[in-house]
């Protein structure tokens, strides 16, 4: 894992260095990363947003007589050299809107000025990453500083500040109810987009959130870990489990699946929570990425894409092989056994598809380096089995099933 700043700057950054270089750092406690590109002037509501969230928070804190946490905002405005000029021109003018604010709590990224565009390879990914990284240095790398995630055109609710100080920094837990035996290091928010496109659009969107949301239900009802709703701007996590989970990725579209995949596996159950607010993206159609919500509208609309979730017999199948992993686990460890053959052949009884995909991923060979790893614990050896059964391969998977 990496802990410190130095270590993550010299492993983690190099791509992101010529983009802050002489940046002033920023003095806070609570970081708000947005990627711009074509923003102007819809960002500016999703600013308004947050600092009515923030004022909210502040006259909270005033009332329990607390200090509030300072709050900052990191906005990465950013382009490729190749976008249109038009697209360009709104860049600039985003810049020198963030750069009249106040910069103790504001801070403008300049990713979209000649010299200092981003590659044609690169794009959503490598644009969260340069406002994150930025904003991990300015925190100080610590677990009482937070790096939230967030998209330019989301809204939040009033609470939003005020639900992430009570989960973060008073100890509770989802609900707000009781107090956390251990610290929580990153969560997810809820969400729920707002119905501000078309007629069409707003269909489309009500029927995708229903599939992420009955998506996620089934995940969670098979035992999945991983049945977390991948949105951006729901995501938060500490300074620290920013660092130490390998910082944001560089895929151009779906990085925020990565990233949060990457959160879970660097904490658990009891760590990583369910936060009692809301986000509230727009509906929009959107060309930025080749798939998400936004590419969901445009695709539903042009008839490119389907809203279709996985058959329930794949959740089946999926519910019965985490049961057996599990199962598996306790035996062998207390056995001091893998039990290879028991697990390949009970896994093909639930499927016959099953049992192929796990030979195609020379799931043998694995099974045994996970148990010769964590052959003390069941518990362990069963978070080893997650950590490569993730939803990743939960997708590979369903694939598999639905071929047939």
């Amino acid at each position: 894992m990496i802990h410190s700043i130095e270590t993550y700057r010299k492993k983690r950054m190099q791509i992101v260095e010529p983009f802050i270089e002489g940046l002033e750092l920023l003095d806070g406690s609570i970081f708000v990363c947005i990627p711009a590109i074509n923003e102007y002037p819809l960002i500016l509501k999703t600013i308004e947003s947050l600092e009515k969230a923030e004022a909210f928070y502040k006259a909270r804190r005033k009332a329990e007589n607390l200090e509030p946490k300072k709050i900052c905002y990191v906005i990465n405005v950013n382009n490729r050299e190749s976008h249109s000029d038009e697209v360009k021109r709104n860049n600039q003018q985003l810049l020198e809107t963030v750069r009249a604010y106040d910069q103790s709590r504001f801070r403008a990224i300049d990713a979209c000025s000649d010299g200092r565009t981003m590659s044609e390879k690169d794009g959503a990914g490598l644009a969260r990453k340069i406002a994150l990284d930025f904003a991990y240095l300015s925190s100080g790398g610590t677990s009482d500083s937070l790096l939230c995630c967030m998209d330019s055109d989301t809204l939040v609710d009033e609470d939003y500040f005020c639900a992430i100080d009570d989960a973060f920094f008073c100890g509770a837990i989802s609900g707000g109810v009781s107090p956390s035996k251990k610290k929580p290091c990153a969560g997810v928010t809820g969400f729920s987009h707002r119905l501000d496109g078309t007629a069409q659009e707003n269909s489309i969107i009500v029927e995708y959130e229903a599939y992420l949301k009955n998506h996620a239900e089934k995940l969670k009802a098979a035992k999945s870990p991983w049945f977390y709703v991948a949105l951006g701007p729901t995501l938060i996590c500490t300074a620290e489990t920013y660092a130490a989970c390998g910082g944001m990725n560089r895929h151009v579209a779906g990085e925020d699946f990565y990233y949060l995949q990457a959160l879970l596996k660097s904490t658990d159950e009891k760590t990583f929570i369910e936060i009692p607010t809301e986000v509230h993206p727009s509906a929009r159609v959107s060309w930025r990425v080749p798939f998400g919500t936004g590419a969901a509208i445009s695709g539903t609309i042009n008839g490119t894409y389907k809203i279709k979730d996985f058959a329930d017999e794949s959740f089946r199948v999926l519910s019965d092989f985490i049961a057996l992993a599990e199962d598996i686990s306790i035996k062998a460890v207390k056995q001091s056994d893998p039990l290879l053959e028991e697990f390949l052949a009970r896994a093909a009884e639930i499927s016959p598809v099953l049992a192929d995909f796990l030979k195609a991923e020379k799931f043998g060979l694995i099974w045994q380096n996970l148990f010769s790893q964590n052959r003390r614990s069941a518990s362990a050896l069963f978070r080893a089995f997650h950590c490569w059964f993730d939803g990743l391969k939960t997708i590979r998977l369903f694939h598999a099933l639905e071929k047939e």
